[in-house]
């Protein structure tokens, strides 16, 4: 259920200090943990941001085609909002 959902996205990240950790967090939560990560991660990551070291470690797993979208859309967010996704 939703309502469930939202509680444990909250509970996740009340108990996280960075986006790292809020995806530990939601993975051995337990339950739907896809779910969770997908809602609570774009939370994480406006509250504490992506450290730069994770990034680098995803990249190599990434499609190049994807990388490109995901490239075009940070910079895209970056000139709505400067400070956020610095």
């Amino acid at each position: 259920r939703a309502d469930e959902t939202l509680c444990d996205v909250v509970s996740c990240l009340a108990e996280s200090t960075s986006f790292e950790e809020c995806m530990r967090v939601c993975f051995y939560h337990g339950g739907d943990t896809d779910t969770l990560c997908a809602i609570a991660g774009p939370l994480a990551e406006c509250l504490w941001g992506i450290d730069p070291d994770l990034v680098a470690q995803a990249l190599p797993g990434i499609p190049p085609e994807l990388v490109a979208v995901l490239e075009r859309e940070y910079a895209q967010l970056r000139e709505l909002h400067p400070r956020l996704f610095a």
